[in-house]
């Protein structure tokens, strides 16, 4: 091992670095079900400083969904997981009724109920919105990837993510 070297710790080089290096964007990032898993989803997202679309095909949980995503931001908080205001945190999502507001996303996340048919579907209009760079991940637990990718156009850009 390296004299100095400290496991956990970036080097001076890495320090100095990461300082000329300019700030990033915030990501763009697009989610698919506002269900107890996607409202999770999108709160981890929000507390890394992304930027969330949401959408859901129930209206009833499209309306609910931003108090259920702040609670869970001040609950991090007050676990010490955030150090942001949460409801600074929650402006950065708009929650949308259809699949438009995710051309600019540089990931969709579908997190809807496991049903290969359903996922398929909401995978294909997806695809027609975002851009050919985009990524798209399925937080399937039940459905292997393969079987999300045969069907998608860029099926090189679709991942699991559970």
């Amino acid at each position: 091992m390296a004299k100095n070297f400290k496991p956990g710790k970036p080097g001076p080089d890495i320090d100095r670095a990461a300082r000329r290096r300019p700030r990033k964007k915030p990501l763009r990032a697009g989610v698919v079900g506002l269900g107890l898993m996607g409202k999770s989803i999108v709160a981890c997202l929000l507390s890394s400083g992304a930027v969330v679309t949401g959408l859901d095909s129930s209206p009833s949980r499209r309306r609910s969904a931003r108090k259920h995503i702040l609670s869970m931001l001040k609950e991090m908080r007050t676990e010490g997981l955030l150090k942001a205001d949460p409801l600074h945190l929650a402006r950065k999502l708009a929650i949308a009724r259809d699949f438009t507001p995710f051309s600019d996303c540089e990931i969709v996340i579908e997190a809807i109920t496991e049903d290969l048919g359903a996922k398929k579907e909401t995978l294909k209009k997806v695809e027609k919105v975002i851009s050919p760079s985009a990524l798209v991940a399925s937080n399937t637990s039940a459905i292997p990837i393969s079987n999300l990718q045969e069907h998608c156009q860029h099926p090189e850009r679709v991942i699991g993510m559970h």
